[in-house]
């Protein structure tokens, strides 16, 4: 180890001036000392540039400096740069490639070989479950400890839940275990009054509007709902700020209007689609919710008898059905709203057609010939029935005695 000689050898400020002995040892030991730093080849200019953490113009305009593509796992990510990092600086980003998304609300991430830090949202407080994705870019800035708060990396992505990023369909479980068809079957009957949700081969994706704020939960862990007996019970999930989904149910139906005031009645809970606002009463006051209904269940004096997965993304299609005259065909679209907030469709298709034909009308021989084609009184949550008439379905101003129907059924919000 060479130490630098005496700044007064250098400066004129040494007495006895320095002799020529003194001066040429000096010499020596700066030259041992910048060798042992950055070397003894000066045209080794990336062995001195890996020595001092500096990045030559190509690595920068490469960003590996700043970019890497993480290695570990979502919780615990692992990032390797060029050159190596030797100490992190309060602002700080590095820009990441993530290989998995993050399951838990408190994952971490190791630069180099600098000890691993926690990553937290950009307010400083904990992430939601999929704050970022497989292969998703973030940006994480390095924040120094501050008071009581710990060194931390900030992710600057927009998180889903928290930053509010739209899906595809508010207020709707958006994924979950479907059947052959493709119907929801996440929710099955548990032993004795409880509900089992299925979630660990097919998670479970949901979430709940309120106003214009988002929040999103994925649940992959089977989870059991209690249910009342001798009741028909609405289950749902409440999701909390970091994402985590409470599930629970309740005897009150859920309540849907386009506007209006939220009810402070004990479990009552209001959705205004005109706003997308929601409201719970706890008996005093209709307070501001993040929950979605999920399904319903039936459940007898000591078992559930019978159990609804609402339909993803508030939509429904039917498979197509033969029909007759005469007849009452009914459909379970398990969309899980009043009907009042349906928008059903009907198409018809007959022998020798091409392709099917949007329909409002079933036809009858006699007077007055055509009528709505949905059943009167037979529309709820869950189910819908459309009847042919006795001269089965209107056309084109022609009555189709046979053929096949679809029925489409999506909310009217």
């Amino acid at each position: 180890m060479a130490l630098l000689p005496n700044r007064n050898l250098f400066d004129g400020t040494k007495s006895p001036k320095p002799t020529t002995a003194e001066m040429k040892t000096a010499w020596a030991t700066m030259r041992d000392f910048l060798a042992a730093l950055l070397g003894t080849d000066s045209d080794d200019k990336p062995g001195a540039r890996v020595a001092l953490g500096v990045s030559s113009v190509e690595e920068v305009q490469a960003g590996k400096s700043v970019f890497a593509v993480a290695t570990g796992t979502g919780d615990a990510l692992v990032v390797a740069l060029t050159p190596t990092l030797l100490a992190l600086v309060d602002g700080m980003e590095l820009h990441v490639r993530c290989p998995a998304s993050n399951g838990t609300t408190a994952p971490t991430l190791k630069v180099d070989a600098l000890d691993p830090l926690p990553i937290v949202g950009g307010d400083g407080g904990p992430l939601v479950a999929n704050a970022y994705r497989t292969n998703w870019p973030a940006v994480f800035r390095y924040r120094k400890a501050i008071g009581a708060a710990s060194a931390a990396f900030e992710l600057l992505n927009p998180v889903p839940v928290i930053a509010g990023a739209a899906p595809p369909v508010r207020q709707t479980v958006l994924s979950g275990s479907v059947d052959a068809n493709g119907y929801a079957n996440f929710l099955s009957a548990g032993s004795g009054l409880n509900v089992s949700v299925v979630a660990s081969s097919t998670p479970l994706e949901l979430t709940a509007a309120n106003g214009t704020s988002d929040r999103k939960a994925a649940v992959s862990a089977n989870q059991t709902i209690g249910v009342t007996a001798n009741a028909t019970n609405y289950l749902y999930a409440d999701i909390a700020s970091d994402g985590t989904a409470i599930f629970g149910a309740t005897t009150v139906a859920p309540v849907y209007q386009y506007g209006g005031a939220g009810s402070s009645a004990s479990g009552a809970f209001v959705f205004n689609y005109g706003r997308m606002t929601q409201t719970v009463g706890n008996g005093s006051a209709a307070v501001a919710s993040s929950r979605v209904y999920i399904g319903e269940a039936v459940a007898g004096a000591s078992s559930v008898t019978n159990v609804v997965s609402y339909a993803l993304n508030g939509r429904y299609k039917s498979a197509p059905v033969s029909f007759t005259t005469s007849t009452q065909y009914a459909f379970s679209h398990n969309i899980g709203v009043p009907v009042e907030n349906l928008v059903p469709n009907l198409f018809v298709k007959q022998g020798g057609d091409a392709s099917y034909t949007p329909i409002t009308s079933s036809y009858d021989t006699i007077a007055p010939n055509t009528y709505p084609c949905w059943t009167q009184n037979a529309a709820t949550r869950t189910s819908i029935s459309t009847r042919s008439g006795t001269g089965g379905y209107w056309i084109g101003g022609n009555g189709v005695a046979s053929g096949t129907i679809i029925v489409a059924v999506q909310r009217g919000w």
